[in-house]
């Protein structure tokens, strides 16, 4: 991505429409609080984590009912979309939502930090829509949110999937009671004097690094941790 806040240091967001091409950070470790010495605008932050943070939830004598999972996470609409192939100045081919090249320019701005930076500026209809330029389609390979259409950036469609770089590590104890509804993806497990349910006419399995596990009232389980149903 080039940046989660348009303008600030890039001024666009862009991602990969391809989950599977997300590479995995081997310096991150996604079975275990992870805690690392950064350094952000000038300062140290003990417990700052700007690649690879784990989620940690601990539920301590509740009853919950869902889906906790790592996911993937994509946005709902974007402003325009980047084939893989460069145009004749090496730039990134322009498309609009159908993989049709769009009438678009590059330019250099500031960013908050007076750094030049790119910046594509695409040409509207008096509709404001993109305008198509030529007849031969690309595949889309990245979708692009503009400053301009900030609000995309927090319409988030989540997906449960294994994790890449960001674990979830939860701990359920004293009686807490974690009915599953759907398959969860989880890096760590924790069960302390509790239970994990299913809705009426399913079972819960759960697998560690493809093995097939019980699961019992007290126990840690760390690894590729899924939760799945099946019929009873």
């Amino acid at each position: 991505m080039s940046s989660d806040d348009p303008g600030l240091l890039a001024p666009f967001y862009r991602e990969s429409l391809d989950a599977g091409s997300v590479a995995k950070d081997t310096k991150h470790n996604n079975y275990r609080l992870n805690k690392a010495r950064v350094r952000s605008a000038g300062a140290d932050n003990d417990d700052l984590h700007l690649v690879g943070q784990n989620l940690v939830l601990s539920f301590d004598a509740v009853t919950l009912t869902g889906t906790i999972s790592s996911s993937i996470a994509s946005h709902r609409s974007y402003s325009l979309y980047f084939a893989r192939e460069k145009d004749a100045s090496g730039k990134e081919v322009v498309l609009n939502a159908d993989g049709y090249p769009v009438n678009a320019t590059w330019t250099t701005e500031d960013n908050l930090y007076h750094t030049p930076v790119s910046m594509v500026k695409p040409a509207l209809d008096a509709n404001g829509h993109l305008v198509p330029i030529g007849s031969a389609r690309y595949e889309r390979h990245e979708g692009v949110i503009l400053s301009r259409d900030a609000l995309y950036l927090g319409d988030l469609i989540n997906r449960p999937a294994p994790a890449v770089n960001n674990g979830v590590l939860v701990t359920l104890k004293h009686g807490t009671v974690w009915t599953v509804t759907g398959t969860s993806y989880l890096t760590g497990l924790t069960i302390e004097h509790a239970r994990i349910a299913a809705p009426g006419g399913k079972k819960v399995e759960m697998t560690v690094n493809g093995v097939p596990v019980e699961i019992k009232s007290d126990g840690t389980y760390s690894g590729d941790v899924v939760l799945s149903l099946r019929a009873n």
